[in-house]
């Protein structure tokens, strides 16, 4: 459908709501309720949740099960309550009749501010940002700034129009608009204090008397006046009147909704402009709509999107506006709704328990059997191409000829006609057939082809066909035409013109155009019900179909397919409570534009979505639904599919579903209002200050989650109490809490409406109470709120009265028995003494050799670490000294072969010039000549055959390679060298990374072609310790690293210096240390490589000579992914430092 018509029908389709002055779902809440007084100016809803009330008698707090009321008596400046507002830190300002209040959250207390601060006589509203407040007073506009909390009032003599002012708002931009009694101004610039004064078109001075504002979404500024609104756009105003649709021009409140429709509260109901822009569109509603009250001061709309309305009665909470009923009050036939059928786009046949209600253009026409229906009970209408409708009844099938039809056509001559119905239709007459007349017709629907089928709950199935000359025919289908039951409930053709009935105990049918038969589908072949209530063909062609189990989802490949599979279990899929919808019997089934399932039950109305599985929203009485109950699969209806339109046993409403769509539903915080400690015995309660919200940023392994202490009760005190709410507003009584107590529950409870939980008798230990809070769309909280707290272990289970009651116990036994065997006991005194001295001696012995053979073994290490220092010092010495001297010969000759390079390349070179006179000398043929040139001969086969001309350029490249060699060499030696330090044995200065990296260098072999090293080294000072035994230390870790390594792998070496000490880590990839042998890595002589391969000794030296460095040494290993070995050495010389021995 075109866009432009589509709105201009819903426009349509709306704008006859007011004048039938339709029922909207409204709760009402007065003093009854529990608030202080009906006179409700204010309307507001803080960070937690809570809706905040301004009222004639005090602030109320309603948090969904009860209101809680503040007065002067706990603080207030006034019990008269105009305006709230909440500023940044979350305080509460009140404008009361007698001042300022200022409710601190964190505390519960008011502070108050009086004609000293503020302007004189009442304040009336309050607007602001992060930095200021602005107040409207009596006797003018105070300011208070948040940075150093002064009060500055602006008058007449600052460019106010009076002062009087009644209202004040603050753009996004920080533009203020102040409304007088007297016109409207504007403040630009909150800095510069500079007021103007917004002209006002017109000479209507009841437009000057402004007593509301709001900027909305748009930075739009609405005046509500006495005289109507005004509209201000870029700083145009323009005035919106009686004359643009707005009955009652008294404007008291104004907001607007998530839709972007502004509402106006007035002395005559309110009104809700759906257009902001001319032409505009007001919608009214007063007490006809379902209102407690026509005189309102104030709209709201709170973070479900629930409207708020402050009235002279009490305040009134409206779930949707467009949620909207009809009943008998509004011109229907009878509540009692069994079908629904669109005729055209502007008549719809609603079919009754008392006829039929014909709505077109805005209105009910209602026929009946007194206007010439054959029966009351109407169950269903159908009109076909020739503008016939076709009625459903308990006595047959009717059929009515408008006498005015929108196209008139040849046939509607010809068709026969039996008298007239009311004073617009025709009654056909139909042939003679039973199964049309005085037969139960519940169902009647026109096919592609034209044809009129219908059900019948006793005698099956058929259809009437009228031909070209006006003659009509029936033909009928019973169980012996393929049916299971003759009880036919429904018919329903799906896109491709295929004929479903559903019966009452035979399953569903499938009619066949060739075989003229149908073929039926039961429990035997795999439904889960045979009573089929609704059928409905989804987008994708699955065949849902409503049974008194659930709904059943027929595969697409079934559905068009030529035959049914023996078993169809596998191509259903099965939905009911256990998926969350409200009921299993499902009387109605329809999809809307974004694919998700509407299912009408005998307890509300389930939207489903396909895709996840889940129910995401249950409409019914409590959530606006004019009844729980969705008559028949024909009384669930779209309208363009955007209007849902619900027939129950109580009338129809309808659903915008454009109102009701949200990307997730609001899931509810719980928020701890109690915690109590009871003492049974000695009949005392406390309660214990908590937090009120969740903290979210703990992670749920650490059981608290609160941002106080965790609290402490004693033992007598173990019987807790809780009390919890989570504010929820679309239906406070759906809200249910499932909780546990950690430490005492092993399950979360079931879900239940009560909102505290007592636990008896508790043993002494650590408990965590975990609440959460479901609403009525099925979403469930995210986070739990805990509660963390202890139970104090009591006197009699405390360890030291156990220790003191055995030990009195014992000493009285001990006593008894020593008065009955005195003398035996003195005997085993004597002998306990004995043994006693002597074990003491062996104890003493005992610790003595143990204290010995600890040393010896420290000795034992000791003597082997210095033994193999010295060798291996004296072995290094030794080599260095014997390589030394021979390199030193080869460097001095490389030397001065390199410097007679050079002369042997120029004797080369002249030599070979001799051969230039080889041809001269062939011109001699003496025997001298002739020696000469054999000579040559010889020289150059000896020069050929050895390459040498080759050898002499080579020669400088082997010359270089041979220094090469000796240099390494020396380095080599060098290294060893500076590994051993024996000629450093004192502690010094050194540089750790240069130790590393000679220690690198001596085990090169062992890791150069298989591991590669990853050096990390930062800027790090000199170490003061011993060079040698750290090079050791070195060593053994390093070669236990490369060992760990099977194959290839890596070693990274990290260097990194802190404020007072350096660490050295090394870490390998290898096969790590296995978790049980982790603890005796240090200890002497264990080792787990084979005999003769190691010591045992390695980590045990090394760990000493840390130790003795004052340094530390540990690890950390993972099996199987490597061992990280990690020391850390004092930069600084400390005052007890020793040497190692």
């Amino acid at each position: 459908m075109n866009p432009t018509r589509r709105l201009l029908i819903i426009a349509f389709f709306f704008s006859a709501i007011p004048a039938l002055g339709q029922r909207l779902f409204v709760r009402h809440y007065s003093t009854a309720e529990g608030l202080p007084q009906n006179q409700v100016f204010a309307i507001h809803q803080d960070q937690h949740g809570f809706l905040w009330f301004g009222t004639g008698g005090g602030l109320s707090r309603y948090d969904g099960r009860q209101f809680r009321n503040y007065t002067k008596e706990h603080g207030l400046a006034s019990n008269v309550i105009r305006a709230i507002h909440r500023d940044k830190d979350q305080n509460l300002w009140l404008a009361t009749d007698e001042g300022i209040s200022c409710y601190l959250a964190q505390r519960d207390t008011f502070i108050s501010y009086h004609s000293d601060h503020i302007g004189q006589g009442t304040v009336r509203a309050i607007a602001g940002d992060d930095r200021r407040l602005w107040f409207a007073t009596a006797g003018g506009l105070t300011r208070y700034d948040f940075n150093d909390h002064s009060f500055i009032n602006f008058t007449t003599a600052n460019g106010l129009p009076a002062n009087l002012v009644q209202a004040v708002t603050v753009t996004a931009y920080g533009k203020v608009f102040i409304g007088t009694n007297q016109g409207l101004a504007v403040m630009h610039d909150p800095v510069s204090d500079r007021i103007e004064q917004v002209p006002i078109p017109g000479n209507n001075k009841l437009l000057l008397h402004v007593e509301a504002l709001y900027c909305d979404a748009r930075n739009r500024i609405f005046a509500g006046t006495q005289g109507g609104v005004i509209r201000i756009d870029s700083l145009k105003p323009e005035i919106i009147s009686t004359a643009d649709g707005l009955t009652n021009p008294v404007i008291r409140g104004i907001t607007s909704d998530q839709s972007g429709h502004i509402w106006f509260a007035t002395e005559d109901g309110l009104y809700v402009m759906t257009r902001s822009e001319r032409p505009y569109l007001f919608n009214s509603y007063t007490t006809r709509n379902g209102f407690f009250a026509n005189q309102y001061y104030a709209v709201f709309q709170d973070s479900e999107n629930n409207l708020w309305f402050g009235s002279s009665r009490g305040v009134s909470k409206l779930i949707s506006a467009d949620l909207i009923s009809y009943t008998e009050a509004e011109g229907l036939g009878n509540d009692v709704v069994i079908g629904i059928t669109k005729a055209t786009d502007k008549t719809w046949y609603i079919t009754t328990n008392d006829g039929i209600s014909i709505f077109r253009e805005g209105r009910f026409q209602n026929l009946s059997d007194t206007e010439g229906l054959i029966a009351k009970e109407i169950w269903d209408a159908a009109t076909d191409s020739a503008g016939v409708i076709w009625l459903a009844t308990y006595r047959g099938l009717q059929a009515l000829l408008p006498k005015e039809p929108r196209t008139r056509l040849p046939i509607h001559t010809k068709l026969p006609r039996a008298g007239t119905i009311s004073s617009g239709y025709y009654n056909l007459t139909l042939p003679p057939n039973d199964f049309i007349h005085n037969n139960r017709i519940v169902d009647v629907l026109v096919d592609r082809r034209g044809r009129i089928w219908f059900a019948s709950t006793d005698k099956g199935t058929g259809y009437v066909e009228i031909n070209s000359t006006g003659e009509i025919s029936v033909r009928t289908f019973t169980t012996a035409d393929g049916l299971y039951s003759n009880n036919v409930w429904m018919i329903y053709e799906d896109r491709r013109g295929q004929i479903w009935a559903g019966t009452i105990g035979g399953g569903i049918a499938r009619w066949d155009e060739v075989s003229q038969r149908f073929t039926s589908l039961n429990k035997g072949r795999g439904l889960s019900d045979d009573v089929a209530l609704s059928i409905y063909e989804d987008r994708r062609g699955g065949l849902w179909i409503g049974t008194e189990r659930g709904a059943m989802r027929l595969a697409p490949e079934i559905v068009s397919g030529d035959s049914f599979p023996g078993d169809l279990r596998s191509y259903i899929r099965l939905v009911s409570k256990r998926d969350g919808l409200s009921d299993n019997t499902i009387n109605a089934i329809v999809e809307d534009s974004e694919g998700m399932i509407w299912l009408g039950t005998n307890n509300g109305l389930n939207q489903f979505n396909p895709e996840t599985g889940l129910t995401l929203q249950v409409y019914n009485k409590k959530r606006g639904l004019i009844d729980n109950e969705v008559s028949t699969q024909n009384a669930l209806r779209f309208y363009d599919h955007e209007t849902l339109i619900v027939g129950t046993s109580a009338g129809i409403t309808l659903l915008p579903l454009r109102s009701f769509r949200s990307p997730l539903p609001t899931r509810p915080v719980v928020l701890m209002q109690e915690f109590m400690a009871e003492d049974n015995a000695n009949k005392t309660t406390r309660l214990i200050p908590i937090a009120m919200r969740p903290d979210t940023n703990v992670s749920d392994a650490f059981f608290s989650t609160l941002r106080t202490s965790v609290p402490v009760v004693s033992y007598l005190e173990n019987n807790i109490t809780f009390r919890f709410v989570a504010p929820s507003f679309k239906d406070e009584n759906d809200v249910r809490y499932r909780y546990r107590l950690r430490g005492f529950d092993r399950f979360w409870s079931d879900p239940t409406p009560e909102n505290h939980v007592r636990y008896t008798n508790l043993n002494d230990g650590d408990y965590v109470f975990e609440v959460i809070a479901g609403n009525g769309n099925g979403a469930w909280s995210d986070v739990p709120t805990r509660v963390t707290f202890s139970v104090m272990t009591p006197l009699w289970k405390s360890w030291w009265f156990i220790t003191f009651s055995i030990t009195f116990f014992s000493l009285s036994i001990y006593t008894a028995y020593k008065f009955r065997a005195n003398i035996a006991r003195q005997r085993t005194a004597e002998l306990e003494q004995k043994v006693l001295q002597r074990t003491r001696e062996l104890v003493v012995q005992k610790e003595t050799v143990e204290r010995i053979l600890n040393e010896l073994k420290e000795t034992q290490i000791h003597l082997i670490h210095s033994e193999k220092m010295a060798s291996l010092g004296q072995m290094v010495a030794g080599i260095a000294h014997e390589i030394n001297n021979p390199v030193a010969f080869v460097k001095g000759n490389i030397s001065l072969l390199e410097r007679r390079l050079h002369d042997l390349e120029r004797v080369f070179t002249s030599f070979s010039d001799v051969f230039d006179f080889y041809d001269k000398f062939n011109e001699f043929s003496d025997d001298l000549h002739k020696d000469f040139r054999a000579k040559l001969e010889e020289i150059d086969r000896i020069i050929a055959s050895t390459r040498f001309e080759k050898f002499l350029g080579d020669l400088p490249q082997v010359v270089n390679e041979m220094r090469d060699g000796v240099d390494r060499t020396q380095k080599i030696v060098e290294d060893l060298r500076n590994f051993s330090r024996l000629d450093e044995s004192q502690f010094k200065e050194i540089s750790i990374i240069d130790s590393i990296e000679s220690t690198l260098n001596i085990l090169k072999n062992e890791y150069k072609t298989r591991i590669t090293i990853h050096r990390n080294f930062g800027d790090v000072p000199p170490v003061y310790c011993n060079p040698g035994h750290i090079n050791q230390v070195f060593m053994n870790l390093l070669q236990n690293a490369f060992q760990a390594i099977e194959g290839d792998g890596n070693v990274w070496i990290r260097v990194v210096a802190a404020s007072n000490n350096i660490l050295i880590a090394i870490r390998d990839d290898g096969k790590g240390i296995p978790g049980e042998i982790q603890n005796r890595v240090f200890d002497p002589f264990f080792t787990t490589k084979p005999v003769g391969k190691g010591t045992g000794l390695g980590l045990a030296i090394s760990y000493k000579i840390i130790e003795a460095h004052k340094g530390t040494i540990f690890f950390e290993s993972t099996p199987q992914q490597g061992t990280e070995f990690k020391i850390t050495l004092p930069i600084r010389r400390l005052a007890d430092l020793q040497k190692p021995e």
